[in-house]
């Protein structure tokens, strides 16, 4: 009586046991998440190296206002002549927007660090670059001098033909700054910016050429009779003379301004690096105050200075020098 009495109490307890369990559920599986693989290439660690490409050197010259002595040019024209005028004849130049092709080249230090599959660092490095470029403007005007002296017959006039240049010239950018990017694999791909500098050279060459007659027709003799005038004459006058003055000051400043970009990198072993990158640098404008002693003094002018720059990189990682494993 006993053992079925002991059966029929395991017998509930075992019941109880798998309705409990039927309740409750089955048991949760553990997840088991496989972490992400790290980086298989070190890219911490200073490095210097060489790059080469095209640039695209944009320039842009603003209006200028060229003044021309007219009373200096005369009396170098006309030298024995006598009498007083106050006469500065205003030449407007246009602006000029230019973008010239050109290669470069130069070199590049670093250093990164790296946290896990992130990559910061900093970089500086200076390139090589000859971009010139300049711009033409063209005038004329006829300006009556109000002059009184010796040779006054008839209304003074001066006729000058303007030509003006501007000339910009570069030949060196250089450039310090950050970078962040993100490693895969044996590849890097980052972005970059910071301090962008460069020189510019410009030049402006003005040229002035005037001819100078008196507007009439014929001269009245001393008994009253009428003759030709013995001069060559153009526009119904006589021509007194002509000269031509150039002037070519030129300036220099080096410009400051910012670079952004970026590009991808690939290990070709623990050394070295190859690599192209993209940038865009922003030199900021310079206002030109040219320095003329005269009869032509060029305006002053505004030159704003860009580039855009494809280049190939190639990187040595000097604290792995002599590891040229795989």
């Amino acid at each position: 009586m006993k053992s079925h009495l002991s059966f029929a109490a395991v017998t509930a307890a075992t019941a109880v046991a798998l309705l409990s369990s039927a309740q409750a559920g089955p048991a949760p599986l553990e997840k088991n998440v496989a972490p992400a693989p790290a980086p298989e290439i070190d890219w911490a660690g200073p490095y210097l190296g060489f790059n080469v490409g095209a640039a695209w050197t944009h320039v842009e010259a603003s209006k200028y206002v060229t003044g021309v002595d007219l009373e200096e040019q005369f009396y170098e024209a006309v030298p024995r002549s006598f009498g007083e005028f106050v006469n500065v004849a205003d030449f407007h130049g246009r602006d000029r927007d230019a973008t010239e092709t050109d290669a470069i080249g130069g070199g590049q230090v670093g250093y990164n660090l790296q946290f896990g599959h992130f990559v910061v660092g900093a970089e500086g490095g200076f390139s090589g670059i000859h971009s010139k470029t300049h711009g033409k403007s063209e005038d004329f005007q006829i300006n009556p001098l109000e002059f009184v002296g010796n040779l006054q017959l008839g209304q003074t006039v001066a006729e000058t033909d303007f030509a003006g240049r501007r000339f910009a010239e570069t030949n060196w950018n250089g450039y310090v700054g950050g970078q962040i990017g993100y490693a895969w694999w044996r590849l890097l791909f980052y972005g970059n910016g910071g301090l962008a500098i460069t020189d510019l050279d410009v030049m402006a060459v003005d040229r002035a050429h005037t001819d100078f007659f008196e507007e009439c027709l014929v001269k009245i003799a001393c008994d009253g009779n009428t003759v030709q005038p013995a001069q060559p004459t153009d526009n119904g006058g006589i021509f007194l003379g002509g000269i031509t003055n150039t002037s070519r000051p030129t300036e220099g400043d080096v410009l400051t301004g910012w670079y952004g970009g970026g590009g991808v990198q690939y290990a070709l072993n623990d050394v070295v690096r190859v690599g192209v990158e993209y940038r865009h640098c922003d030199f900021g404008d310079e206002t030109v105050r040219f320095r003329s002693g005269g009869p032509v003094f060029p305006g002053r002018t505004s030159f704003d200075l860009s580039s855009d720059q494809v280049t190939l990189r190639v990187n040595i990682m000097l604290g792995r020098l002599g590891n040229f494993g795989p």
